[in-house]
């Protein structure tokens, strides 16, 4: 679920997205929130209406510059036609999974959540307390890219399976040991997952 860092939002109350009630009213911060769980935006969706919204102050959820319609006839809006795009040229997959690993001796469950396929990438959210991590990851012809939009981060990595470089690597761009840890070993179970078919020798 999405929290108030998630969503953009006016520091003069206004709503950016220009989301609006039934009635016309702009809705709220809480109201935002809600209303993307509800349509089950995904974190890649949310970071690409971000993008979108932050290009140019006129620039609303509800654009249809595109001149495409959803199956119900209406024009469809932003995230209507993203959704078309990606299931044109895109596998989605609905998958998460959890695991626990041992940092010190003290077991720790982490989550891997929202993992979708994308046309040479992948997109996923690691969560482990109260620390998430939106990730997107692809493979390079010499290992491994790996980006964090929210932290304004990336790196490359050798091999996936190789934990201790890795965390070695990340340490560097977090200066935390657990999350560098944590995000390593997620690398290593979502192997089989999202890279299963192109990753004969990585």
């Amino acid at each position: 679920m999405f929290d108030i860092d998630d969503i953009l939002y006016d520091s003069d109350g206004k709503n950016p997205y220009g989301l609006h009630d039934d009635f016309g009213n702009p809705l709220s911060e809480k109201e935002t929130i809600t209303y993307f769980n509800d349509i089950d935006l995904t974190d890649f969706e949310l970071y690409l209406l971000n993008e979108y919204i932050l290009e140019d102050k006129s620039h609303t959820f509800y654009d249809n510059p595109w001149l495409h319609y959803n199956k119900n006839g209406k024009p469809s809006n932003f995230v209507e036609y993203l959704r078309y795009k990606n299931d044109l040229i895109n596998k989605r997959l609905s998958i998460s999974t959890s695991f626990i690993i041992h940092i010190d001796d003290e077991p720790l469950m982490v989550k891997i959540k929202r993992i979708s396929k994308f046309e040479g990438y992948a997109g996923f959210c690691i969560v482990y307390n109260q620390h998430r991590f939106y990730t997107f990851a692809g493979l390079t012809d010499n290992g491994l890219w790996i980006c964090f939009p929210y932290h304004h981060k990336a790196a490359e990595l050798i091999r996936i399976d190789d934990v201790e470089c890795n965390k070695n690597k990340l340490f560097e761009l977090f200066g935390n040991m657990k999350s560098a840890v944590v995000i390593a070993q997620s690398i290593v179970k979502l192997k089989n997952i999202i890279f299963r078919s192109s990753i004969s020798n990585l």
